[in-house]
Order: C-alpha cells, then structure tokens, then sequence
C-alpha cells in the first residue's frame, strides 16, 4: 500500500472516531435528560397519590358518618312515631271518659314488637308511676326523679325529648331514653311515655359496619356524652358511656363547624401514627357520630405505590446505565469487526442452529398454551372436552359408565373483589394441587376457567345405581379436599366448593349436552347451600327451560304488542272519580291471561322492565291525550307505575318528557308511582330527579307507604305530591291498632302538604273508617276492578249520567 492510501485511511479512520465521540455525548446527554425526567416525574405522581390518598381517607370517613347519622335517625323515627301513636292512644281513651289499660297495654306490646330495638315501652301518670307497659308489678316503678320527666313536666308542647344515657333500674344497663308528655283532656300534665335503646344493642347495630384495623365509629348525644362506639380492632378505643372528654383537635374543629367536619389528631404514643376523623351532627336529633381512620393503615397502599414507581425508576435508571455502557463498549467492537469476518461463517452456523431451536421451543409453548391451562398446568377446557367425547365412545364396548364433575368455588369474587387477582391465583393453584392430590391416576382433572374445575371419571360400574355410588364417593373426597382454610400469603382463606355430577354411558347425550347438564347441577348445589354435591336433576332443567321458554314468549310479547292496560278508578269521599291507575296485562295468544306476579318479576330480572314500562308510559300519555276533549274523562289523571331500574336511568326525565310531547298529553294529568326501596339509595339524586319532574306538572307519588323503610328523614326531604296508604294497613281496618297507623299516617301526610289516598278498599267499613281518619281518596275492589280501556270509559258515562254518584264497577 502506498503512502497516499495509509494517509487516506488514516484520516477516515480519524473522522470515524471523531464522530463516534460526538454520537456518544449526544446519547450520554440524552439518557442523563430522561433519568431526570423520570425521577421529577415520580415524585410528582408519588405527591399527588399521596394528596389523594389523604383525600380519600377524609371521604371516607365524611360518608360513612353520615350514613350512620341517617340509620340512627330512622330508628329514632320509628320509637318516636310509636311514642307518638301510643300518646295519641291514650289521648283518645282519654278524651272519651274511660281508658281500658288491658287495650293500651296490648297497644304498647304491639307497637314494642314493632320496633324490636326498643326492649321496653311504658307510659306513667302525673306522678311519674308507670301505669302502662310490660314491667313487673313489684317493686313499684317511678320515673319522676328521671330528668325528662321533669322537663316534660313544665313544658307545654308534645315534641320528642332526648335524655342523656342513664342506667337503667331494673336492668342495670345503660340505656338511651327517649320521651313524649301525655297531657289530661283539658291540657294539664298527665305523664310521659318513654322507651329507651339499650347502648348495648347500638352497639351490635354498629358492629354490623365492616372496619379497617385502627378505624372507629363513636356515637355521643348532643353534650358530647358517649353512647356506643365500635373499633376496628378489639381493645384499642378506651371510652365508657357517659364520657364526654374531647380531644384538642375535635374542640378547635367544633369552633369552626359545630354540625359537621374533618380533622387530624397529633401523632399517637403508641403507634406514632396520626388518625383523620370526620364527625356529623343530626339536623334532626342533635346527636353525633365520629368516624375516624388510622392513616397509617390507609396510606399502606400509597407506600406500596412508592414502593412500585422506586423500583421501576430504579430499574429504568440502571437499565439507561447499562444501555450507555453497552454503546461504549459497540465502538470498542468495532475495531474488531473486520477480524471477525472469517469467525463470522462459523457463528452463522450456530445461530442457524440456535434459530431452529427456539422456533422448536415456541411451538411446543404454542401448543401447551393451547391444550393446558397457564395459571395452574392443568388441562383446559378444549383438552377435556375432546377427553370427554373420548371417553365416551370407549364406554360404549363394555357398557361401563363415567361422569363428569363441574367444581366451582363458593365465593371466590369475594376474594377476588376483597384481596386482589394475585391473591385468587394463588387459590387456583392451591386448589388445583389439593385435586392432584385427592384423586387417583384414573381420573382427569381440568381448568374450566375461572374458579371452575373439572374432574373426568372413567371406568365406573355399568349399574346405573353402584355408578353413582361410587362418583359420589369420588366426589365427596373431592369436597371435603376442597374445603377449609388455605394460607395465601400468610392470609387464612376459608374456601368451600360446590359440584354438580353428570353421568353418561355411550353416546346418549352430546358433550355439550353433558357439560350443561353437569352445570345445571352445580348450580342446584348452590342453591342448595352451598359446599355440597348434587346430580342432576331433570326437574330443575325443566323449570330452567319453562322460565327461559317464558322469557322468549315475553320478548315476543313485545314485539307482537300482546300487552294492554287496565284502568282502576281512584274516587273521592264525595264519589267524584279522581282519576285511576294504569295496570299492564299480557294476554298472551296461548296460556290467556298471564299473571303479573308472574312476568313483572321475569321482566325486572331480564331488563325487559325497561322497554315495557316505556311501553305504559306511552300508553297512558296517549289515552290521556285521547281524552283531552272528553267531557267526561277530560278532567282524570293517570297513576302509572316506575320501576327502579327506569328511575334510575339517567335520562328518565327527558325520556317522561318525550313521550308527553310526542302524545300532547297534558303533563298535571299525569301521575308517576314510585315505591319506597328506589328512594333509598343517593337521595340527592332522587331529589333532583323528582323535583325536575314536577317542574314540569307532573304529579308524584309513594305508593305502598309504610311496609318499607318509611323513615321520616328522607321523607320530609321528598318532594312527593300524594302518600298511598299500602292495602295490608287497609285489610283489618277498623281495627284499633290499623287505625291509630292509619291516623299517623293521615296527619303525617297532611302535615307534609301530601294528598293521601288508600288502595285495597273492599268495605264500606273500611271506607268509612279511612274517612274517619282523615283520608278521603281511595281505590279498590268497593269502587271498581281494573278494566280494560272501553268497559271504564263506558262505566265513566254510565256514572256521569246518573243523578247521584256511583259505584264504576261492583266487585
């Protein structure tokens, strides 16, 4: 080579190098750039995890506070509605000269086992001894030294009096009284009816509330005093009842908010970790609940957030390093490039070799994922299946039987749900290791996914009768493997399973059919309790198949538009009809006349609850508008019943509102029937839902009222139009007892500026008992049976031509 060729190389062998440098600084810059950026970027997601996990804590506390102030003030409600119905009582055998103590005590026992929470009810005369309640008659009982009998004495209103947790004389326990004054007919004092709540029994309603280690619930009345508390973990919150010591934290945050709020406690000895409380007055009662949560524990998620997001930094940071160091050494390599032409031949030989072998490694992975499950090895579904059919065509030869069982594990979303994914794998494979182990080699065992397992068992006795002896032998070994503790991460586990057995021989039935037939019979297991064993029964897929028979004639019923409305009248004490409410009914072109009981509660479980309510609502728009010339029906409101499942749609409202455009139904003729339970959850929303609704005339009412919840503290909240007094209050009207509910029911709805109407009435004494107390719409059987469209219309000018008022249709 000559000198101009050397100098050549040189240079560009030079320049190679030079730039090779400068490659390398721009990549040392850029990594060093990105660890920056991601150690700014996780402390900044760490600070807002941790901002939001404090957050979350306040939340909490603040909603679970205020739902135990909503549950005490409903069993509030319901002892001051019995001690208002039983003063009312008294008031009323006083008022006529004579009182018979057998019927008030027999009143009080009634209205005591009613309330169930309340272990004695007694009223006392003037001189504060007890006359009335379940007491023993010796020694002689005296409230007048107790101080609500003394405030009730000197003050003139009924309202409810509150006193503070006394202990109680004959029981001696501590209880939480509650009080009404009883006045004489001509307004002096006449004594006072009590009852009182045993803390006791607050106390086991407050343990019914699931709490985290070094969370608590404290319930104090309106001076501070303890009444009942629950802790999350046993012996770790010192209080007695009466105790009304308050926390520097808690006095500065009341000077700041006295009905609700949120704050944090200093460091604990003990535990050096701080807790945030959030505590709630009742608007109504004047009590207060705490509710506080150790933040220690509620941030145990955010360190093993810090945890995660270090370790991937970390990771990420050693990972550039060695990325920057592998590119330094890349320019080392390079000078040794040309030398490793010739080793090159070679090498391609063993990464031909080395190709060959993971292209064999990959396919057998491809097929072990195809025929076996990843989680545990077992096989899976599709590999059973084809053992199954196996199976089945080899016990056709010696007329032997098999089985299959279908193992599914009781409440395994509960864990799920509870302790995480990674927690109810390690349940799958502990399970998955237990059927190994309890099986002999004959039988095969599957993954059918999820918490499901199968077993396949062959080469049973050809006896139909010793076959199912011995799988269930099989599979009650297999049951009681299954079920008991399991250690998962240290965590005890309490697992049972449930199984369901199908026997084949031959060919009689398809795989598929078998494997249904198996779970059919899991599922009767369940039914059954729970960690047991069922065969299957032909009975239970006969229902199955009747209900999903039922179901499909439904949908169809749908379509084909074989339901129609049925109209019962709503009239008035002066026999003026008011209007009536709106009841589907299916005929259907086969059976005839299908129940409702029978196809609302499918239509509910199904979702077809939804189309078909739609279906009434525009029905009874179109009647209305129908009638809006008629003389007669011009003038009517229409009841017509929501489910839960159409109220809670988010666009109910404008859903109502379409229909009324679309029919040019006038909108204050329209009445919509909502029952208790759908007002339960997320008031506020069902507040801004009814209250749009009347905004735009449309009339609401609370149908069935008193058999639910009938607190009084959603209720004053309700903007309803109309209270329905439910017909089991109705039935046994006038018996004393109905009548002293139907009379508070009738003052509370008037009270509240609500219309109050009772449905199931089949009496004139019945009538006229509602009449005497105050209620004076009703519907039932004594006024007229739910009708089609035509025969109310005819009825209405039948009663419309008569010169007095009558009956639209005799039962």
């Amino acid at each position: 080579m000559n000198d101009a060729a050397m100098a050549t190389g040189g240079s560009d062998a030079t320049q190679g190098t030079a730039r090779a440098s400068h490659v390398r600084r721009l990549l040392c810059l850029a990594i060093c750039t990105a660890i920056v950026a991601i150690i700014v970027t996780s402390v900044l997601t760490l600070l807002y995890l941790r901002r939001y996990a404090e957050e979350r804590v306040a939340v909490t506390t603040r909603n679970l506070a205020g739902s135990v102030v909503l549950t005490i003030d409903g069993v509030v409600d319901s002892i001051d509605l019995s001690l208002l119905a039983t003063s009312d009582e008294i008031a009323r055998q006083r008022a006529s000269g004579t009182i018979d103590a057998r019927a008030v005590n027999q009143f009080m026992l009634r209205q005591q086992e009613r309330l169930h929470v309340v272990p004695t009810l007694v009223a006392s005369n003037a001189r504060g001894d007890v006359i009335f309640g379940q007491l023993p008659v010796f020694p002689p009982l005296n409230l007048s030294q107790r101080s609500y009998f003394a405030a009730l004495a000197v003050r003139p209103q009924r309202a409810l009096y509150m006193n503070e947790p006394v202990l109680g004389r004959l029981s001696q326990r501590w209880i939480w009284p509650f009080a009404r004054r009883l006045d004489l007919p001509d307004g002096r004092f006449g004594g006072v009816v009590t009852g009182a709540l045993d803390t006791t029994q607050l106390g086991t309603m407050l343990e019914k509330i699931e709490l985290q280690p070094g969370a608590s619930i404290v319930l104090r009345d309106a001076h501070f005093k303890a009444i009942a508390w629950r802790s999350g973990q046993a012996g770790t919150l010192k209080l007695a009842v009466g105790d009304s010591r308050l926390s520097p934290e808690l006095q500065q945050a009341l000077k700041r908010d006295a009905a609700r709020g949120t704050y944090t406690t200093s460091r604990s000895a003990q535990s050096g970790a701080t807790t945030t409380f959030s505590y709630e007055r009742s608007s109504k009662y004047g009590f207060y609940v705490w509710v506080g949560e150790s933040n220690q524990h509620a941030m145990a998620g955010w360190m093993r957030q810090v945890g995660i997001i270090a370790g991937l930094t970390a990771a990420f940071i050693m990972l550039s390093l060695g990325f920057l160091a592998v590119a330094g050494q890349a320019a080392r390599r390079r000078a040794r490039d040309l030398q490793a032409i010739e080793e090159g031949h070679a090498s391609l030989r063993d990464a031909r070799q080395i190709a060959d072998l993971e292209r064999q490694r990959a396919q057998d992975e491809i097929s072990r994922l195809a025929w076996f499950d990843e989680l545990t090895g077992l096989p899976n579904r599709r590999l059973l299946l084809e053992r199954v059919a196996a199976a089945m065509d080899a016990s056709v030869p010696g007329m032997q039987h098999g089985a299959l069982l279908l193992i599914d594990l009781d409440h395994f979303k509960v864990l799920n749900d509870t302790q995480g994914h990674e927690r109810g794998d390690l349940l799958l494979k502990a399970v998955a290791q237990r059927l190994h182990a309890c099986l002999n080699g004959a039988d095969q065992v599957a993954r059918m996914g999820g918490d499901e397992f199968a077993v396949l068992a062959t080469g049973l006795s050809s006896d139909p009768a010793e076959a199912q002896r011995q799988v269930a032998a099989r599979a009650e070994t297999v049951r009681a493997a299954l079920a008991g503790t399991y250690e998962i991460e240290a965590f005890p586990y309490l697992s049972s399973p449930s199984i369901g057995i199908s026997l084949f021989r031959g060919q009689l039935h398809s795989v598929d059919e078998l494997v249904q037939r198996a779970d059919t019979a899991m599922y009767q297991a369940k039914a059954a309790g729970r960690n047991t064993v069922r065969f299957f029964d032909p009975a239970t897929q006969a229902a199955v198949a009747a209900r999903l028979a039922l179901e499909q004639d439904l949908r169809l019923a749908l379509e084909q538009q074989q339901f129609l409305l049925h109209y019962q009248v709503q009239i008035d004490s002066h026999g003026q009809v008011r209007g009536a409410e709106v009841l589907v009914r299916w005929q259907h072109p086969k059976r005839g006349m299908v129940s409702p009981g029978e196809f609302i509660p499918l239509a509910e479980s199904s979702g077809l609850i939804l189309p078909l309510g739609h279906w009434v609502l525009e029905t009874a728009c179109a009647q209305l508008a129908a009638w809006t010339d008629d003389p007669v029906a011009g003038k009517l409101s229409l009841a017509v019943n929501v489910s839960a499942s159409q109220f809670s749609q988010p666009d109910f409202v404008d859903q109502v509102l379409a229909v009324l455009a679309r029919s040019g139904a006038h909108p204050a003729r329209l009445k919509l029937e909502l029952t208790e339970g759908m007002l339960l959850e997320h008031t506020d929303l069902v507040i801004e839902t009814i209250n749009a609704l009347k905004q735009a005339g449309i009339g609401i009412s609370l149908d069935d009222f008193g058999t639910g919840y009938s607190s009084l503290s959603y209720l004053k909240r309700l903007p309803l139009n109309q209270l329905k007094i439910d017909q089991t209050f109705v039935r046994e009207l006038p018996a004393p007892s109905d009548m002293a509910i139907v009379r508070t029911i009738v003052a509370l709805g008037q009270s509240l500026g609500m219309e109050v109407i009772a449905e199931g009435v089949e009496t004139v004494a019945q009538r006229d008992a509602l009449a005497a107390a105050g209620c004076h719409v009703y519907q039932g059987y004594l006024f007229g049976k739910p009708v089609p469209v035509a025969r109310f219309e005819e009825a209405l000018r039948m009663a419309s031509a008569a010169s007095t008022p009558t009956l639209l249709e005799t039962p």
